[in-house]
């Protein structure tokens, strides 16, 4: 059975320095204590809940990145937003640096005109919008292909900062991409299309901070775990037999 953490209850326990988090963390009071102490390092993620700073953690020892360097951005995805919408975002520098461990690439980028940005944003473009292409080369393909004798297409993503970017249910109304200081539209729009890129060029299942023009946040993470546990639940027989080791025992 799965266990909820009560991350109310926890933060308060683990006030008490005596509390340490385990070498493995096997317990809901260790795992709070932990994200007590990492919040604290990380800018901009003061005010996060305990389960977007354990996300944030797990997905750091995941993908062997460094939670405290900039490879993972916490962030509210809106003034006074749910718990359930705080953003865990990977870096662009993470993603590009675990891209050149599988080989080297170049990226050219072209700002879109209004209306290539409108007719790619849809129905929700406003002129404030910006929209930029990526095309990136990944050398040791471009290489062989060169080498075979065959055309070499570069990966293309786009990527956009959109005034209306998210829906405010309980206000009833739009706000725009959040940018980081000294960050420009542009800039957010550059980094978005060149993960779309990388996705495309490499083997990377990071996760973004937009998903299908909406944002990736960790709710959406938890809705699908639950969703995956009650598919297994429903395939799995009750009456399974297994031995002390944990193998099922087939007929």
């Amino acid at each position: 059975m799965t266990q909820v953490l009560d991350t109310t209850r926890l933060e308060l326990e683990s006030k008490s320095d005596s509390v340490q988090p385990l070498a493995v963390f096997g317990e809901d009071v260790q795992i709070a204590s932990l994200a007590r102490r990492v919040r604290k390092l990380i800018k901009g993620a003061e005010a996060a809940p305990d389960q977007i700073i354990w996300r944030g953690c797990q997905l750091a020892t995941m993908h062997k990145l460094d939670i405290f360097s900039g490879d993972i951005w916490i962030y509210p995805a809106y003034e006074g937003c749910r718990p359930d919408d705080w953003v865990v975002d990977i870096g662009i520098s993470a993603w590009r640096r675990c891209a050149q461990r599988q080989a080297k690439y170049t990226a050219n980028f072209q700002l879109l005109t209004a209306d290539e940005t409108a007719a790619r944003v849809g129905e929700m473009y406003t002129p404030e919008d910006v929209g930029v292409e990526c095309r990136l080369y990944r050398l040791d393909v471009a290489r062989e292909c060169k080498e075979l004798g065959i055309p070499y297409t570069p990966a293309i993503g786009y990527g956009f900062w959109r005034k209306q970017a998210r829906l405010v249910k309980k206000d009833n109304r739009w706000i725009p991409d959040q940018l980081a200081n000294t960050e420009t539209k542009e800039d957010k729009a550059k980094k978005r299309a060149e993960k779309k890129a990388l996705r495309q060029a490499f083997s990377l299942d990071f996760p973004d901070d937009t998903a299908e023009g909406d944002w990736r946040v960790a709710g959406a993470v938890d809705a699908g775990l639950r969703r995956e546990e009650i598919a297994r639940s429903i395939l799995a027989p009750a009456d399974i037999q297994r031995e002390e080791n944990g193998d099922v025992l087939w007929a």
